[in-house]
């Protein structure tokens, strides 16, 4: 007797560009990280401060409201969350970093 199994290509692979693109915005903020960072020393230094920080508040707040969310359904034991418990468990990994 044949055993009906169904085999799915699971294998996610980033194409070339894609890949460059991504490089080449990590390349385009940490170059904007770096000339904020060095014209702080002129008149209103705060902004770049405060706009880090509220950035930094921001998203600890959606890690925080993502954790929320996914302990709610894991106390009510719902099943169709099921499809989304790595997207949330992915956002709420920048709980330690936000922290910080």
């Amino acid at each position: 007797m044949q055993e009906n199994t169904v085999s799915a290509n699971l294998d996610f692979v980033v194409s070339k560009r894609a890949k460059n693109v991504s490089l080449g915005l990590i390349a385009v903020g940490l170059l904007a990280l770096v000339v904020g960072i060095a014209t702080n020393h002129t008149e209103g230094n705060q902004r770049f401060w405060g706009g880090l920080l509220f950035n930094g508040f921001f998203f600890f707040g959606i890690s925080l409201g993502a954790l929320f969310f996914y302990a709610l359904q894991h106390a009510t034991e719902t099943a169709w969350t099921v499809l989304l418990r790595r997207v949330f468990e992915a956002i709420f990994s920048y709980l330690p970093y936000g922290a910080i």
